[in-house]
């Protein structure tokens, strides 16, 4: 029974963060929208100021999407590093 209820709260876990990633994710693309922009430029779009959550629930998930792409991608941790929307992320900012 334990097991289940453990279960049962992982899954709403995972539900609650999905909804939360998709509720983020769209405001970065948006913020995106213009010209690229550095991860501290895109933080400060979205009045964000901490710097593992921004990358956890907006940046990363965007990246893995394929929706933003990095300017330098040889070198993402590179101090001039910036974002781009990708064209799967100009159509879903379109789209959206």
């Amino acid at each position: 029974m334990l097991a289940t209820l453990q279960d049962a709260v992982e899954r709403l876990r995972s539900d609650q963060e999905n909804d939360q990633a998709s509720n983020q994710v769209p405001r970065l693309l948006g913020a995106l929208l213009g010209r690229d922009k550095s991860a501290t430029e895109l933080m400060a779009a979205l009045s964000l100021r901490h710097t593992p959550t921004f990358r956890k629930n907006y940046l990363n998930p965007a990246l893995e999407n394929g929706l933003v792409m990095r300017t330098l991608p040889g070198t993402p941790r590179s101090p001039v590093q910036l974002y781009r929307l990708s064209a799967k992320g100009r159509c879903r900012v379109q789209i959206g």
